[in-house]
């Protein structure tokens, strides 16, 4: 259930706590974060790019890069929204 999931603050206590050593889970930590930010980035790229096929089909935008800007740009603002 999705309910049963953890948070990211136990997440941490967890591997904190089964970690051998402070410089270990500093070390698989750092790995994490990076395969994390890439596995994002590349998620967020081909979203926005199935985003750019799917509603450009009346050609608004004349090419990727016009439609990125804007997809980010709309992002920007949603997160703004959400932090309020």
């Amino acid at each position: 259930m999705l309910a049963d999931l953890p948070d990211f603050n136990r997440i941490e206590k967890l591997h904190r706590a089964t970690a051998p050593s402070e410089a270990a889970y500093n070390l698989i930590h750092c790995h994490c974060v990076v395969i994390a930010t890439i596995s994002w980035m590349l998620a967020r790229r081909q979203n926005q790019l199935l985003a750019f096929k799917q509603l450009n089909l009346n050609n608004d935008f004349e090419n990727f890069a016009d439609f990125a800007d804007f997809a980010d740009k709309s992002q920007a603002d949603v997160e703004q929204i959400m932090l309020r």
